[in-house]
C-alpha cells in the first residue's frame, strides 16, 4: 500500500508540474502577443505621426507661386516636407491639384524594425492656395468701377498692351509662355476692356483722354453685389489680418536697405519696381489702409487695399493690383501698371494719370505677396482620408 500511495503522489506531481509549464508557456504566450500588439500600436501611432509631421512640413514650406503651373491632376513630390524622424520614422509627401486653388497633400510614413516588421500610415490634407485665375479674373480690365468715373483729358486707361513688361521691366521678368488671364480671349491679341462699368452711362471720357481697350468701355453686371476685391478663399475683410503691411493717412514710397538687404519694415518701403533685380526688386507686399490714403510720391508695387479713398499724386508710381472702397483719384502724372477696381457706387473717381493694364505686373504681385502666397485652410474640413 506505501508503494502505490508513494507512486500516485509521484503522477500527481508530474501532473501538477505539467500544468504549470503549461500555465507558464500560456502566459508567456499571452504576454508575447500583447507586447507585440502594443508595440504594434506604438510603430501604426508613430507612423501616423509621421505622416502628420509630413503635413506639417509641407505647409511650413508652403509658396503658392511654386505650384502656380500644376495642371489639374497633377501630381508633384515635395522634396522639402521629407524626412525622418527621431525614432526612425521615414516620412515624404507629394501635392495634387484637384481644381482652381484647391490642392490635396498626399503623405506617407513607415517605420521598419530590425525584426521585418514595419509599420506604415498616410494622411491626406486639403489646402486653398491664392487661385490666379479666380484673382486675376476679378481684375479683367485696366480699370472696373460700381460708380461713377472720369477720364480727364490728361488721363490715359490702356487695355491694348497687357502682355508686354511694364517698363523699366525686361522681357524675362514676363515670359511669354504665361497662359492669358481667364476672361482674355485671343482675336488678332488680347482682347480685353479697358474699362468696365456697372453703369458705364456714368463714366464720363473728356476729350482729349485716352481711353484704348477692345472695347474701351463695357457693361459688366453684377458689380454692386461684389466687395471691392476677393481673392480666392480671401476675402477684402480678410485682408487686414493677413497684411504685409498696414498704411494710413499719408504715405512717400521709397525702397530702403540695410546692409545690402532689403528692409521690409522701413516706412514707405513697397517694394522697389524700378529697380527689379535689386535687393527689395523681388518684394511685392501686401498694404491695407483702414480708412483713406494718399500716395504723395515714389514708386511701389503689390497689392493695395484702402478701406477708404485712394489718391496718387502727380509723382506716384505703383506696380500690381489696387482695390478701393471708396474712390480712386490719379492726378496728372501718376501711373498704376497692373489694374484698379473701385467699389464705390455713390462717389465719382477721376483719372488725371495713366492706368496701363499689366498682366506681369498682375501675376507677380499676387505671387509674390509673402502674405498671398500662404496656405489657407478651406471651408469644409481639412484632414481627409488617403489611399
Amino acid at each position: 500500500m506505501k508503494r502505490t500511495r508513494t507512486g500516485a503522489v509521484l503522477a500527481l506531481a508530474f501532473l501538477v508540474l505539467v500544468g504549470l509549464e503549461l500555465l507558464t508557456a500560456s502566459l508567456l504566450y499571452v504576454s508575447t502577443q500583447e507586447l507585440r500588439i502594443a508595440q504594434s500600436h506604438s510603430d501604426a501611432l508613430h507612423a501616423r505621426l509621421g505622416a502628420a509631421s509630413a503635413v506639417s512640413r509641407a505647409l511650413a514650406a508652403w509658396r503658392t507661386a511654386a505650384y502656380a503651373d500644376m495642371r489639374v491632376g497633377e501630381l508633384r513630390s515635395l522634396p522639402a516636407a521629407a524626412g525622418t524622424l527621431p525614432d526612425g520614422v521615414r516620412y515624404a509627401a507629394a501635392l495634387e491639384r484637384l481644381a482652381g486653388g484647391l490642392f490635396l497633400l498626399r503623405t506617407r510614413a513607415s517605420l521598419t524594425r530590425s525584426s521585418g516588421e514595419a509599420a506604415s500610415a498616410r494622411a491626406g490634407f486639403l489646402v486653398r492656395g491664392l487661385d490666379l485665375a479666380l484673382a486675376q479674373g476679378a481684375l479683367a480690365a485696366a480699370l472696373t468701377v460700381q460708380g461713377a468715373a472720369s477720364v480727364l483729358a490728361s488721363g490715359s486707361v490702356d487695355a491694348l498692351h497687357a502682355q508686354a513688361p511694364p517698363p523699366p521691366w525686361p522681357d524675362s521678368l514676363c515670359p511669354a509662355s504665361v497662359p492669358a488671364e481667364p476672361g482674355a480671349e485671343e482675336e488678332d491679341g488680347l482682347v480685353r476692356p479697358a474699362i468696365l462699368a456697372a453703369a458705364p452711362a456714368r463714366v464720363s471720357i473728356l476729350p482729349g483722354a485716352a481711353v484704348l481697350g477692345r472695347p474701351p468701355l463695357a457693361a459688366a453686371t453684377g458689380l454692386e453685389r461684389t466687395t471691392p476685391l476677393d481673392l480666392g478663399p480671401l476675402r477684402f475683410e480678410d485682408l487686414p489680418a493677413i497684411a504685409d503691411r498696414i498704411e494710413d493717412s499719408t504715405v512717400h514710397l521709397q525702397p530702403t536697405y540695410s546692409n545690402g538687404r532689403c528692409n521690409e519694415a522701413a516706412p514707405g518701403n513697397w517694394g522697389a519696381p524700378l529697380d527689379p533685380t535689386g535687393p527689395c526688386g523681388a518684394y511685392f507686399p501686401l498694404i491695407f489702409a483702414s480708412g483713406s490714403l494718399s500716395v504723395s510720391g515714389g514708386a511701389g508695387q503689390g497689392v493695395l487695399a484702402v478701406q477708404g479713398d485712394l489718391t496718387f499724386s502727380s509723382d506716384a508710381r505703383f506696380y500690381g493690383a489696387v482695390a478701393v472702397a471708396g474712390r480712386l483719384v490719379l492726378q496728372r502724372g501718376a501711373v498704376v501698371h497692373g489694374a484698379a477696381r473701385v467699389a464705390s457706387a455713390t462717389q465719382e473717381s477721376s483719372v488725371g494719370g495713366r492706368i496701363d493694364y499689366s498682366s506681369c505686373a498682375l501675376r507677380r504681385a499676387l505671387l509674390r505677396s509673402p502674405a498671398l502666397n500662404r496656405p489657407f485652410r478651406p471651408a469644409s474640413r481639412a484632414w481627409v482620408p488617403s489611399f
